[in-house]
C-alpha cells in the first residue's frame, strides 16, 4: 500500500536554543517601578510642588511687606532698594522654576501665577488710591468750609 511506506520515514525536528547574545524584543521596554519607587519618586514630586506653594507664600509675603512700607523714595537707603530687587528677582525665579518643572499640569503656570499675583495688587493699589482719594475729597471740602467760616469771621470783624 502506498501509506505503509510512511514508517521508514523519521520526522526530524529542529530544536535550537537562542543565542544568549541576542536582545529580547522585552529587554527594551520600559520596566514597571516597584511599589517602593513608585512611592519614592511620588514623594519627591509632592514635595517639589508643595516647595512651590511654599517659596511663593515667603516671597509674596516679602513683597507685601515692602508695599505696605509707607517709607517715601526720598528715604530709601541702598539696603531697602536690595532687598527690592532680590524679592521681586525670587518672584520672577519661582515663576521660572515652575515654568520649567514638566510635573506641572498645565504649561507656564509660573507666569500665570505672578501675572494673577500682580493682578491682585493691581486692585488693592486701586482701592488704596481710591480711599486716598476720598479722604482728599473730605479735606479739601472741610478747608473750604473753613476757609469759608473763617472769611465771614473777619467780614463780622471788619463791620464793627
Amino acid at each position: 500500500m502506498p501509506f505503509d511506506e510512511d514508517d521508514d520515514i523519521e520526522i526530524k525536528r529542529k530544536v535550537s536554543i537562542k543565542a544568549p547574545t541576542k536582545e529580547s524584543i522585552f529587554d527594551k521596554m520600559p520596566k514597571t517601578p516597584s511599589k517602593q519607587e513608585f512611592e519614592k519618586r511620588a514623594g519627591e514630586a509632592n514635595a517639589k510642588l508643595n516647595s512651590y506653594s511654599e517659596r511663593a507664600l515667603e516671597h509674596t509675603l516679602a513683597f507685601k511687606k515692602i508695599m505696605d512700607d509707607k517709607t517715601i523714595p526720598l528715604n530709601k537707603g541702598v539696603f531697602v532698594a536690595d532687598l527690592e530687587k532680590e524679592v521681586i528677582g525670587n518672584l520672577v525665579n519661582l515663576a521660572i522654576d515652575m515654568n520649567d518643572d514638566p510635573l506641572e499640569r498645565h504649561e507656564s503656570m509660573g507666569s500665570v501665577g505672578l501675572i494673577a499675583f500682580l493682578f491682585r495688587l493691581a486692585i488693592s493699589l486701586k482701592d488704596r488710591i481710591n480711599e486716598l482719594d476720598y479722604k482728599l475729597y473730605v479735606l479739601e471740602k472741610k478747608l473750604t468750609q473753613y476757609e469759608s467760616n473763617t472769611k465771614s469771621l473777619t467780614d463780622i470783624d471788619i463791620k464793627k
